[in-house]
């Protein structure tokens, strides 16, 4: 991660360690033992049916998918407080493409501990997590799918200021049965817009 110059009124900090917003911090340095930790952690609480609904992958296949640092870029998003750092969840950007050598965009997806699905926490880490990506990913656009029955990660990403279309029927799977998404998008230049 190469730092960038900061505009003195820029509510994000660089520092080696990742990309701060409060007490927030997005990081791009993510161990196998903390996707572990992770992996281990959505399914404890139940909310591995959510993340994947067409079916929740085995903690190898996370670990190798999301360890894959030539076509997966994984984000811890973690918390300062007083007694150390915890994590809150993971960001990912997955499926590169780069499109007539104009632009580069790539899937997005977050996830987050029970603990912490109030929304002011969740919306500000997935905001930093967009700026860390348009700041260090060399992107100019970002898309997700969210189920049309996940309503808290549709209210999350529209809080967050993502732009949805939709739903589009029968693009997933949820609870066995068939289920429509919300498409969502993020470009760079809507970020710089609302970004604040």
């Amino acid at each position: 991660m190469a730092a960038l110059p900061q505009a003195a009124h820029d509510r994000y900090i660089e520092t080696e360690e990742g990309l701060w917003d409060g007490d927030l911090l997005c990081s791009d340095k993510v161990t196998d033992e903390m996707l572990a930790m992770a992996y281990m952690r959505f399914k404890f609480e139940g909310l591995l049916p959510q993340i994947f609904s067409e079916g929740a992958p085995s903690r190898l296949w996370f670990i190798e998918h999301f360890g894959n640092t030539t076509g997966t870029e994984v984000l811890a998003l973690m918390r300062q407080t007083k007694n150390g750092r915890e994590m809150i969840g993971l960001s990912w950007l997955n499926s590169r493409t780069e499109v007539s050598n104009v632009f580069a965009k790539m899937e997005t997806g977050a996830a987050f501990f029970k603990d912490y699905h109030d929304l002011k926490t969740t919306i500000q880490a997935i905001r930093l997590s967009i700026e860390f990506a348009f700041r260090y990913l060399g992107i100019e656009a970002m898309f997700g799918t969210t189920a049309e029955k996940n309503r808290g990660a549709l209210v999350m990403a529209r809080r967050a200021g993502f732009k949805m279309v939709g739903p589009l029927p029968h693009y997933t799977v949820w609870e066995g049965e068939p289920c429509g998404v919300w498409l969502s998008w993020m470009t760079k230049e809507l970020w710089q817009e609302i970004r604040g």
